[in-house]
Protein backbone atom coordinates (compact mmCIF):
# COMPACT_ATOMS: atom_id res chain seq x y z
CA UNK A 1 0.00 0.00 0.00
CA UNK A 2 1.11 3.68 -0.66
CA UNK A 3 -0.39 4.71 2.54
CA UNK A 4 -1.79 3.52 5.16
CA UNK A 5 -5.69 3.13 6.43
CA UNK A 6 -7.16 1.83 2.95
CA UNK A 7 -10.42 0.04 2.99
CA UNK A 8 -10.99 -2.76 0.47
CA UNK A 9 -7.91 -2.15 -1.65
CA UNK A 10 -5.88 -5.33 -3.51
CA UNK A 11 -2.59 -5.31 -4.94
CA UNK A 12 -2.16 -8.27 -7.74
CA UNK A 13 1.42 -9.07 -8.71
CA UNK A 14 5.34 -7.88 -8.70
CA UNK A 15 6.00 -4.24 -7.52
CA UNK A 16 2.37 -3.84 -7.05
CA UNK A 17 1.27 -0.89 -5.05
CA UNK A 18 -2.51 0.31 -4.25
CA UNK A 19 -3.12 3.49 -3.61
CA UNK A 20 -6.89 4.26 -2.98
CA UNK A 21 -9.46 2.37 -1.23
CA UNK A 22 -12.10 0.23 -2.92
CA UNK A 23 -9.44 -0.16 -5.79
CA UNK A 24 -7.25 -3.26 -7.06
CA UNK A 25 -4.31 -2.67 -8.85
CA UNK A 26 -2.87 -5.19 -10.88
CA UNK A 27 1.19 -5.50 -11.71
CA UNK A 28 3.81 -2.28 -11.31
CA UNK A 29 4.41 0.29 -13.68
CA UNK A 30 6.11 -1.79 -15.75
CA UNK A 31 3.13 -4.26 -16.90
CA UNK A 32 2.19 -2.96 -20.57
CA UNK A 33 -0.43 -5.74 -21.19
CA UNK A 34 -3.68 -6.69 -19.12
CA UNK A 35 -4.45 -9.85 -20.97
CA UNK A 36 -7.54 -12.36 -21.31
CA UNK A 37 -8.40 -14.88 -23.70
CA UNK A 38 -12.03 -13.84 -22.45
CA UNK A 39 -11.50 -9.98 -23.27
CA UNK A 40 -13.02 -8.23 -19.29
CA UNK A 41 -16.44 -8.26 -17.86
CA UNK A 42 -18.53 -5.53 -16.32
CA UNK A 43 -21.57 -6.85 -14.31
CA UNK A 44 -24.56 -5.57 -16.44
CA UNK A 45 -27.78 -7.23 -15.20
CA UNK A 46 -31.05 -5.06 -15.65
CA UNK A 47 -32.54 -6.94 -12.24
CA UNK A 48 -30.01 -5.04 -10.57
CA UNK A 49 -30.12 -1.83 -12.57
CA UNK A 50 -32.58 1.01 -10.79
CA UNK A 51 -32.99 4.55 -12.23
CA UNK A 52 -32.50 3.87 -16.04
CA UNK A 53 -32.27 7.15 -17.43
CA UNK A 54 -31.46 8.23 -21.00
CA UNK A 55 -29.32 11.46 -20.22
CA UNK A 56 -25.98 10.50 -22.14
CA UNK A 57 -24.21 12.90 -23.43
CA UNK A 58 -23.11 12.40 -27.55
CA UNK A 59 -21.16 15.06 -29.41
CA UNK A 60 -21.61 17.48 -26.45
CA UNK A 61 -19.16 15.61 -24.63
CA UNK A 62 -17.42 13.89 -27.48
CA UNK A 63 -16.60 17.30 -29.18
CA UNK A 64 -14.68 17.97 -25.92
CA UNK A 65 -12.17 15.29 -25.64
CA UNK A 66 -8.84 15.83 -27.28
CA UNK A 67 -7.25 12.41 -28.34
CA UNK A 68 -3.34 12.46 -27.86
CA UNK A 69 -0.10 10.34 -28.01
CA UNK A 70 2.36 10.15 -25.37
CA UNK A 71 4.52 8.65 -22.80
CA UNK A 72 3.87 7.23 -19.63
CA UNK A 73 7.28 7.75 -17.25
CA UNK A 74 6.94 4.46 -15.43
CA UNK A 75 9.95 5.25 -12.86
CA UNK A 76 8.29 8.99 -11.84
CA UNK A 77 4.86 6.80 -11.38
CA UNK A 78 6.73 4.30 -9.02
CA UNK A 79 8.05 6.98 -7.24
CA UNK A 80 5.13 8.80 -6.84
CA UNK A 81 3.64 5.54 -5.05
CA UNK A 82 5.87 5.01 -3.14
CA UNK A 83 6.34 9.04 -1.28
CA UNK A 84 5.72 7.74 2.17
CA UNK A 85 8.19 4.94 2.03
CA UNK A 86 10.88 5.13 3.96
CA UNK A 87 13.94 6.18 1.76
CA UNK A 88 15.58 2.52 2.33
CA UNK A 89 12.35 0.74 1.75
CA UNK A 90 11.91 2.92 -1.31
CA UNK A 91 15.60 2.20 -2.61
CA UNK A 92 15.54 -1.46 -2.23
CA UNK A 93 12.20 -1.65 -4.14
CA UNK A 94 13.31 0.48 -7.25
CA UNK A 95 16.89 -1.78 -7.09
CA UNK A 96 14.89 -5.06 -7.71
CA UNK A 97 12.32 -3.52 -10.42
CA UNK A 98 13.62 -4.38 -13.73
CA UNK A 99 15.57 -1.35 -15.71
CA UNK A 100 15.09 -2.67 -19.27
CA UNK A 101 11.65 -3.17 -18.73
CA UNK A 102 10.77 -0.33 -16.92
CA UNK A 103 13.03 1.76 -19.72
CA UNK A 104 11.02 -0.84 -22.69
CA UNK A 105 7.53 0.49 -20.52
CA UNK A 106 8.42 4.65 -20.86
CA UNK A 107 9.15 4.19 -24.66
CA UNK A 108 6.05 3.18 -25.69
CA UNK A 109 4.02 5.63 -27.50
CA UNK A 110 0.53 4.93 -25.92
CA UNK A 111 -2.26 6.83 -27.32
CA UNK A 112 -5.28 8.04 -25.57
CA UNK A 113 -6.81 10.96 -23.28
CA UNK A 114 -5.23 13.02 -20.40
CA UNK A 115 -7.68 12.23 -17.35
CA UNK A 116 -7.76 15.58 -16.29
CA UNK A 117 -8.92 17.24 -19.66
CA UNK A 118 -11.53 14.82 -19.66
CA UNK A 119 -12.83 15.57 -16.46
CA UNK A 120 -13.09 18.81 -17.38
CA UNK A 121 -15.27 18.07 -20.36
CA UNK A 122 -17.50 16.01 -18.17
CA UNK A 123 -17.75 19.73 -16.08
CA UNK A 124 -18.60 21.53 -19.29
CA UNK A 125 -20.67 19.44 -20.75
CA UNK A 126 -22.71 18.82 -16.84
CA UNK A 127 -22.00 14.60 -17.82
CA UNK A 128 -22.86 12.68 -14.96
CA UNK A 129 -19.69 10.52 -16.19
CA UNK A 130 -18.34 7.81 -13.90
CA UNK A 131 -15.01 7.18 -16.40
CA UNK A 132 -12.95 9.19 -14.29
CA UNK A 133 -11.18 8.41 -11.18
CA UNK A 134 -9.73 11.41 -9.45
CA UNK A 135 -7.23 11.25 -6.61
CA UNK A 136 -8.84 10.36 -3.17
CA UNK A 137 -5.22 11.03 -0.95
CA UNK A 138 -1.93 12.46 -1.89
CA UNK A 139 -0.85 8.95 -2.93
CA UNK A 140 -3.50 8.69 -5.52
CA UNK A 141 -3.40 8.96 -8.96
CA UNK A 142 -5.69 10.14 -11.60
CA UNK A 143 -7.21 7.05 -13.69
CA UNK A 144 -9.93 6.88 -16.89
CA UNK A 145 -12.22 3.68 -17.70
CA UNK A 146 -11.29 3.81 -21.23
CA UNK A 147 -14.37 0.93 -22.22
CA UNK A 148 -16.96 3.67 -20.58
CA UNK A 149 -16.39 6.18 -23.07
CA UNK A 150 -18.33 3.35 -25.43
CA UNK A 151 -21.45 4.80 -24.10
CA UNK A 152 -21.38 8.33 -24.94
CA UNK A 153 -19.44 7.38 -28.43
CA UNK A 154 -22.46 5.28 -29.19
CA UNK A 155 -24.54 8.08 -28.05
CA UNK A 156 -22.13 10.49 -30.62
CA UNK A 157 -23.04 8.03 -33.61
CA UNK A 158 -26.73 7.75 -32.90
CA UNK A 159 -26.89 11.35 -32.86
CA UNK A 160 -24.79 11.67 -36.18
CA UNK A 161 -27.04 9.50 -37.71
CA UNK A 162 -30.44 11.02 -37.15
CA UNK A 163 -28.30 14.04 -38.49
CA UNK A 164 -27.87 12.39 -41.16
CA UNK A 165 -31.01 11.10 -42.19
CA UNK A 166 -32.39 14.67 -41.48
CA UNK A 167 -30.03 15.72 -44.18
CA UNK A 168 -31.21 12.63 -46.12
CA UNK A 169 -34.67 13.33 -45.90
CA UNK A 170 -34.37 17.46 -46.67
CA UNK A 171 -31.88 16.24 -50.03
CA UNK A 172 -34.45 14.34 -51.51
CA UNK A 173 -37.53 17.10 -51.19
CA UNK A 174 -34.80 19.92 -52.47
CA UNK A 175 -34.21 17.35 -55.54
CA UNK A 176 -38.02 16.93 -55.96
CA UNK A 177 -39.05 20.63 -55.89
CA UNK A 178 -35.78 21.21 -58.67
CA UNK A 179 -37.47 18.74 -60.89
CA UNK A 180 -40.81 20.28 -60.60
CA UNK A 181 -39.00 23.40 -61.36
CA UNK A 182 -37.24 22.10 -64.47
CA UNK A 183 -40.37 20.24 -65.39
CA UNK A 184 -41.83 23.91 -65.41
CA UNK A 185 -39.41 26.07 -66.65
CA UNK A 186 -39.63 23.15 -70.20
CA UNK A 187 -42.89 23.26 -70.51
CA UNK A 188 -42.58 27.57 -70.75
CA UNK A 189 -40.11 26.97 -73.09
CA UNK A 190 -41.88 24.88 -75.49
CA UNK A 191 -44.84 27.25 -75.09
CA UNK A 192 -43.12 29.92 -76.44
CA UNK A 193 -40.89 28.42 -78.86
CA UNK A 194 -44.60 27.13 -80.36
CA UNK A 195 -45.29 30.53 -80.23
CA UNK A 196 -42.97 31.83 -82.21
CA UNK A 197 -43.26 28.99 -84.73
CA UNK A 198 -46.54 29.65 -85.35
CA UNK A 199 -46.10 33.55 -85.90
CA UNK A 200 -43.38 33.04 -88.10
CA UNK A 201 -45.54 30.33 -90.01
CA UNK A 202 -47.95 33.87 -90.57
CA UNK A 203 -45.44 35.91 -91.44
CA UNK A 204 -45.71 35.46 -95.26
CA UNK A 205 -48.97 35.84 -95.82
CA UNK A 206 -49.82 38.64 -93.55
CA UNK A 207 -46.24 40.30 -95.64
CA UNK A 208 -48.58 39.90 -98.78
CA UNK A 209 -51.19 42.01 -97.24
CA UNK A 210 -48.38 44.79 -96.15
CA UNK A 211 -45.67 44.32 -98.67
CA UNK A 212 -43.93 47.55 -97.76
CA UNK A 213 -43.92 46.48 -93.86
CA UNK A 214 -40.87 44.88 -92.36
CA UNK A 215 -39.23 43.97 -88.88
CA UNK A 216 -35.31 43.67 -88.67
CA UNK A 217 -33.60 41.31 -86.68
CA UNK A 218 -32.11 43.60 -84.08
CA UNK A 219 -28.52 44.96 -84.08
CA UNK A 220 -26.33 43.72 -81.91
CA UNK A 221 -28.11 40.63 -81.24
CA UNK A 222 -26.73 39.17 -78.15
CA UNK A 223 -26.23 42.70 -76.74
CA UNK A 224 -25.17 44.00 -73.87
CA UNK A 225 -27.89 46.79 -72.00
CA UNK A 226 -29.30 48.16 -75.12
CA UNK A 227 -29.67 47.32 -78.89
CA UNK A 228 -31.36 48.62 -82.22
CA UNK A 229 -34.49 47.89 -83.76
CA UNK A 230 -34.73 48.62 -87.09
CA UNK A 231 -38.24 48.70 -89.34
CA UNK A 232 -40.15 49.77 -92.22
CA UNK A 233 -43.61 51.23 -92.16
CA UNK A 234 -46.43 50.92 -95.37
CA UNK A 235 -47.35 54.28 -96.98
CA UNK A 236 -50.86 53.61 -95.93
CA UNK A 237 -52.06 52.45 -92.41
CA UNK A 238 -53.89 53.46 -89.34
CA UNK A 239 -51.62 52.26 -86.70
CA UNK A 240 -48.59 50.59 -86.33
CA UNK A 241 -46.90 49.11 -83.16
CA UNK A 242 -43.96 47.34 -82.06
CA UNK A 243 -44.53 44.55 -78.93
CA UNK A 244 -41.65 43.14 -76.80
CA UNK A 245 -42.53 39.89 -74.43
CA UNK A 246 -40.21 38.71 -72.03
CA UNK A 247 -39.30 34.73 -72.10
CA UNK A 248 -42.57 34.21 -69.72
CA UNK A 249 -44.50 35.79 -72.33
CA UNK A 250 -45.12 38.72 -70.06
CA UNK A 251 -45.66 42.34 -72.25
CA UNK A 252 -42.82 45.00 -70.97
CA UNK A 253 -43.09 47.59 -73.85
CA UNK A 254 -45.66 48.14 -76.26
CA UNK A 255 -44.28 50.91 -78.49
CA UNK A 256 -46.43 52.86 -80.79
CA UNK A 257 -44.83 54.14 -84.53
CA UNK A 258 -45.18 57.11 -86.72
CA UNK A 259 -44.26 57.74 -90.07
CA UNK A 260 -43.64 56.36 -92.92
CA UNK A 261 -40.66 53.74 -94.86
CA UNK A 262 -37.59 52.56 -92.66
CA UNK A 263 -37.36 53.76 -88.69
CA UNK A 264 -35.79 52.33 -86.05
CA UNK A 265 -36.40 52.39 -82.32
CA UNK A 266 -33.63 51.18 -79.30
CA UNK A 267 -34.84 49.05 -76.71
CA UNK A 268 -32.91 49.19 -73.43
CA UNK A 269 -33.12 45.36 -71.05
CA UNK A 270 -34.09 46.01 -67.56
CA UNK A 271 -33.40 42.44 -66.57
CA UNK A 272 -30.40 40.20 -65.64
CA UNK A 273 -28.00 38.89 -67.77
CA UNK A 274 -29.02 35.77 -70.47
CA UNK A 275 -32.51 36.75 -70.59
CA UNK A 276 -34.06 36.44 -73.73
CA UNK A 277 -36.94 38.43 -75.64
CA UNK A 278 -39.25 38.24 -78.40
CA UNK A 279 -40.57 41.80 -80.39
CA UNK A 280 -43.24 41.70 -83.25
CA UNK A 281 -44.20 44.36 -85.21
CA UNK A 282 -48.29 44.62 -85.72
CA UNK A 283 -49.81 47.24 -88.51
CA UNK A 284 -53.26 47.85 -88.06
CA UNK A 285 -54.00 45.27 -85.78
CA UNK A 286 -52.28 42.36 -87.95
CA UNK A 287 -48.92 40.63 -86.95
CA UNK A 288 -46.43 41.52 -89.85
CA UNK A 289 -43.01 39.78 -88.45
CA UNK A 290 -41.56 38.37 -85.05
CA UNK A 291 -37.68 38.38 -84.13
CA UNK A 292 -36.09 37.34 -80.98
CA UNK A 293 -33.20 38.86 -79.14
CA UNK A 294 -30.84 37.55 -76.34
CA UNK A 295 -29.09 39.82 -73.63
CA UNK A 296 -25.41 38.53 -73.50
CA UNK A 297 -24.04 37.01 -70.30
Amino acid sequence: MSTGDLNNATALGANATVNASNKVRIGGGNVTIVESAAGSWVTSDGRFKNNIKEDVKGLEFIKLLRPVTYNFDTKKFEEFLMQNYPDSLKQKRLEKMDKTAMARASAIIQSGFVAQEVAEAVNKSGYNFNGVHAPENPTDNWSLSYEKLVVPLVKAAQELSKQNDEKDTKITELESRLSKLEAMMNAKQSVMSDRLSANNANVSSLNRQQPSASLQQNVPNPFNHSTTINYSLPQQYSSAKIIVLDELGKTIQNINLSGRGKGSINFSSPFRAGASYQYSLYIDGKLIATKQMILAK
